[in-house]
């Protein structure tokens, strides 16, 4: 379990004194003394690792399973760090994902007819929608606003 604490360490790039302060231990020389086996990982370490970082428990004391814990904040966590996106790209991530596959088409086809207006942008007829009929999403701006009007006057 203590070469698996400091392969977790090194894989979140944290310096043994940042993993320490992340999950309430101060000194350096504690996870330093954790790491190489001369203290014991208590369970009380282990579920404040787990806790603080999304661990798999199972993966943390025996090897088995992944690493990570693959939560919705932690999928979001990662595409803020893989795409540079700030506190309102993550907002607005998140308030999507959550609404009904209505309102997103909704705002996907705004979305389309955005980027249809940008002479450099791709081409409507490459975006479809998620219904077994594999129909292409709306094109006119009309269609957008009145499918827009109809999906949130239901609110």
């Amino acid at each position: 379990m203590n070469e698996r604490l400091k392969l977790l360490r090194l894989s979140l790039n944290l310096s043994q004194e940042k993993f320490g302060s992340l999950i309430g231990i101060k000194s350096r020389a504690h996870i330093s003394s954790l790491e190489n086996g001369s203290r014991n990982i208590t369970d009380r370490i282990i579920s404040d690792i787990c806790r603080e970082f999304n661990i798999n428990e199972e993966w943390l004391k025996s090897g088995t399973g992944k690493m990570f814990i693959e939560t919705d904040s932690y999928l979001i966590k990662e595409l803020a760090s893989k795409y540079h996106l700030d506190n309102l790209d993550i907002i607005v991530i998140e308030h999507f994902l959550k609404l009904p596959s209505e309102e997103r088409k909704a705002i996907k086809n705004f979305i389309v007819s955005i980027a249809n207006q940008n002479k450099n942008s791709i081409s409507s007829t490459h975006f479809y929608n998620n219904s077994k009929e594999n129909t292409y999403v709306s094109e006119s701006i009309d269609d957008l606003e009145a499918e827009y009007k109809k999906t949130y006057n239901k609110l």
